[in-house]
C-alpha cells in the first residue's frame, strides 16, 4: 500500500523541513520491540494529534472554539435577556397607551420611556448619552477601550433598549443587541483572564485577544436576533471600517455567532425574521432596475444621515439636562405617529406588508420621510436604539414604491416586485453602514432565500459605491488595510526564533557563567534543570552582583529569575515584541507546546528586526 508524503510527515517518517518550515524536529520513528507492540491505529491518531498541535491554525482552532464558544453562550444569554426583557416591557407600555382616554395621547408613551431612559442612562451610563447609536458605542469599545467594556454596559442597555423599544421608539434592537454582545465578550475576556483558563486549558490569551472576543460579542449578539450566524460574523468584522474588514477574526466570529444563533433560537424558533418567496430566474431588466435601486437608495441613505446627525446636533446643543432630552424627542416622535401610526417602534409588520406589496405607493413614499424624522428623534435626542431597523424599513419603502412604479411602466419586465423591496432594504443599509456585503448575506439568511444574493450584491455595491465616504457609524475607521497591515501579526514565532538556543544547567557556576557570556557573545541564558526543563532565566547581570570570591560555588539556580517570560511557536512576532518591550528583557525563551518545559528557541529584539526588514525587502 502506497504511503503518501503527508502520511509520512503526519507519522514522523521524515524530517519537517522537507514539508515546511518549522523550528521543530520531527518525532523519530522507533523500532517495535517484540510484546510491547502497540495498537497500530491508535498509534497512528497519537501522531496526528501531536502533530497537528505544532500547527498554528490548529492551535487557533482549538483557542477559538473554545474563547468563541463562551462568548456565544454569554452572548446567546444576553439576547435572550433583552428579549425576555422586551417581551415584558411591551405588554406594560401597551396597557398604559390602552388606558389612555383619549388616543391623541399615545405621545406621552414614547415620552415616558423616553423620560426613564434618561434617567437611566444619567444616573447609571452618562457616557451613552455622547454615542448616536448603540453600534458607534460598540465601534468605540473595540476601537478605543480595545474590547474592554463595563461591566454595567451590556445589562444597562438591555433595560434601557427595552423601555425605548417597548415604549413605542422608532429605533430597531440590533444594534443594541450588538453592544450588549461586546459587553459579554468583555466579560468572557475577563472570566479567562481571572480564571486563567488559558494555563488551564494549554492556549495564549493575549490583549489583541481581548479585543477579538469583543468583536465575537457584536456578531453573537447579531447572529441571535436576525438569525444570521455568517451574516453577523461578516458584519461584525467589516462595520468597525468605512473600507475593508478584519479577515483574521471571521473564524472565531463565525464560531460566537453560530453558537448564539443555537442558543436563542432554541428559546426562540428557527423561523426566519421575514418571508419572501424564491425567485429562481430574473431577468436582465431586474438587475438594472435593481442597480438604478441602489443608487437612489445612496441619495436617500445621505438625507437619512444628514437629518438623524442634524437632529443628534441640536439635543447635544440644547441647554436642558441630558434626562430630559429623550422625553422631548419621543414626545415629538409619538406626535408624528398621529399622522403617520406606521412609524411606531421597530416596524417588522410594515417591512413585512411591504415585502408581501401590500402598501400603496403614496404610503410607501410617506413612509420613507417619516421613518427618516421619527427614527431621528427616538435615537438622535438620546433613546436607546439602533439604526438598522428603521434602515431596512426605509429601503423595503423605497424599493417597494420603485418596483410599484417600474410595474406599472413596465408590466411585462418588472415580475419579481418582492425582489425590488429586498433590495432596496440593502441597498440602503449598505450605503449608510459601509457593509456591502454582510447586509445581503444578513437579508438571505433572515428571508431563508438565496436566490437573491446576485442582485442583492448589484444593488448594495451600487449604494455602497455611490454614497462615497458617508456613514451614519461616526465611530468608524477610514481602511482596514491600513490598520491591519502589521506583518509582524503575520509572521510566527517559529518562522523567526533562534533554534538550539545556548542553555545553561542549574548546577552551573556563576564563574562559569560569565565565560560562556564572552566565548559565547550571549547576555542571557534559558537555565535547565537534570531533566532539560527550564526552571528560570539568568543573563550576566545578575552574575555580575555576585561578589568575585563567591562566584566560583555560587550556582546559577542561586541568581536566576524563576519568574519566565515565554511563548509559543505558533504565536505572532508581533506578541514576542510586545513581551520584550513591555518586560524590558532582551529575549523571549519559545517553549514546546506539547511537552511541558522543553525549550525550543529564543526570540531576541535582532531576529524581530532582521525578520521585519526580510518581510519588507520580499512584499
Amino acid at each position: 500500500m502506497q504511503i503518501t508524503r503527508v502520511t509520512r510527515l503526519l507519522l514522523g517518517e521524515f524530517d519537517t523541513n522537507e514539508a515546511m518550515t518549522t523550528s521543530f524536529q520531527a518525532p523519530t520513528r522507533t523500532k517495535s520491540i517484540p510484546g510491547k507492540d502497540t495498537d497500530f491505529v491508535k498509534d497512528a491518531l497519537e501522531r496526528i494529534r501531536v502533530r497537528a498541535r505544532y500547527l498554528r491554525n490548529w492551535q487557533q482552532l482549538y483557542k477559538w472554539s473554545i474563547a468563541g464558544s463562551l462568548v456565544g453562550v454569554l452572548g446567546g444569554i444576553g439576547a435572550l435577556l433583552f428579549s425576555v426583557t422586551l417581551d415584558t416591557a411591551i405588554p406594560l407600555f401597551d396597557s398604559m397607551a390602552t388606558a389612555m382616554p383619549d388616543p391623541r395621547l399615545i405621545a406621552i408613551v414614547p415620552a415616558t420611556g423616553g423620560l426613564l431612559v434618561g434617567l437611566i442612562r444619567y444616573f447609571w451610563l452618562p457616557e451613552a448619552f455622547e454615542s448616536p447609536c448603540a453600534t458607534d458605542a460598540m465601534i468605540d469599545v473595540i476601537h478605543k477601550e480595545h474590547g474592554r467594556a463595563k461591566v454595567r454596559v451590556p445589562f444597562a442597555t438591555i433595560l434601557t433598549a427595552s423601555i425605548t423599544l417597548a415604549s413605542g421608539g422608532s429605533a430597531g434592537r440590533e444594534c443594541p443587541t450588538a453592544l450588549i454582545g461586546t459587553g459579554f465578550g468583555s466579560i468572557a475576556s475577563s472570566i479567562i483572564e481571572k480564571l486563567k483558563l488559558d494555563k488551564l486549558l494549554h492556549f495564549s490569551f493575549t490583549d489583541e485577544d481581548v479585543r477579538t472576543l469583543a468583536v465575537c460579542g457584536a456578531a453573537a449578539g447579531i447572529g441571535a436576533v436576525f438569525r444570521a450566524p455568517i451574516g453577523s460574523a461578516l458584519f461584525a468584522t467589516s462595520v468597525l471600517y468605512i473600507y475593508g474588514m478584519e479577515y483574521d477574526l471571521v473564524l472565531p466570529a463565525m464560531i460566537s455567532s453560530l453558537t448564539s444563533y443555537l442558543i436563542f433560537s432554541a428559546f426562540y424558533g428557527f423561523e426566519p425574521l421575514f418571508s419572501a418567496p424564491f425567485i429562481w430566474a430574473f431577468n436582465f431588466f431586474d438587475l438594472v432596475l435593481v442597480l438604478i435601486i441602489g443608487v437612489v437608495a445612496s441619495m436617500v441613505g445621505v438625507l437619512y444621515l444628514k437629518v438623524f446627525y442634524g437632529i443628534f446636533n441640536k439635543f447635544r446643543k440644547l441647554s436642558l439636562p441630558d434626562w430630559a432630552k429623550p422625553a422631548i424627542g419621543g414626545l415629538l416622535m409619538g406626535l408624528l405617529t398621529l399622522f403617520i401610526p406606521r412609524v411606531w417602534g421597530m416596524g417588522y409588520n410594515t417591512i413585512q406588508d411591504a415585502i408581501d406589496y401590500k402598501l400603496a405607493m403614496p404610503l410607501l413614499l410617506l413612509l420613507v420621510i417619516g421613518k427618516i424624522v421619527a427614527s431621528s428623534l427616538s435615537i438622535g435626542s438620546g433613546g436607546a436604539g439602533g439604526v438598522i431597523a428603521p434602515s431596512l424599513f426605509i429601503g423595503a419603502a423605497l424599493g417597494g414604491s420603485m418596483g410599484l412604479a417600474a410595474a406599472h411602466l413596465f408590466p411585462t419586465l418588472a415580475t419579481h416586485p418582492t425582489l425590488y423591496v429586498i433590495a432596496g432594504m440593502g441597498a440602503l443599509y449598505a450605503s449608510i453602514g459601509k457593509v456591502p456585503l454582510s447586509t445581503a448575506i444578513l437579508l438571505c439568511e433572515t428571508t431563508r432565500n438565496f436566490t437573491m444574493i446576485i442582485p442583492l450584491i448589484i444593488a448594495n455595491t451600487a449604494g455602497f459605491l455611490a454614497s462615497g465616504t458617508h456613514t451614519i457609524y461616526e465611530s468608524q475607521h477610514a481602511d482596514a488595510t491600513k490598520e491591519t497591515a502589521d506583518i509582524l501579526r503575520r509572521v510566527a514565532v517559529e518562522q523567526v526564533l533562534t533554534k538550539d538556543p545556548v542553555t545553561v544547567c542549574d548546577t552551573t557556576s556563576v564563574l562559569e557563567l560569565l565565560r560562556l557570556v564572552g566565548s559565547s557573545g550571549h547576555h542571557g541564558f534559558p537555565v535547565l534543570d537534570a531533566e532539560d526543563s527550564i526552571v528560570g532565566v539568568v543573563s550576566w547581570k545578575d552574575a555580575q552582583k555576585v561578589p568575585f570570591p563567591q562566584r566560583g560555588e555560587t550556582p546559577v539556580s542561586a541568581i536566576m529569575s524563576q519568574s519566565v517570560i515565554s511563548l509559543y511557536p505558533y504565536e505572532s512576532s508581533r506578541r514576542a515584541l510586545n513581551l520584550i518591550e513591555q518586560h524590558h528583557i532582551g529575549r523571549v525563551v519559545v517553549l514546546d507546546p506539547v511537552h511541558t518545559g522543553k525549550v525550543v528557541g529564543i526570540v531576541t529584539k535582532e531576529d524581530l528586526i532582521k525578520a521585519y526588514a526580510g518581510w519588507i525587502q520580499s512584499d
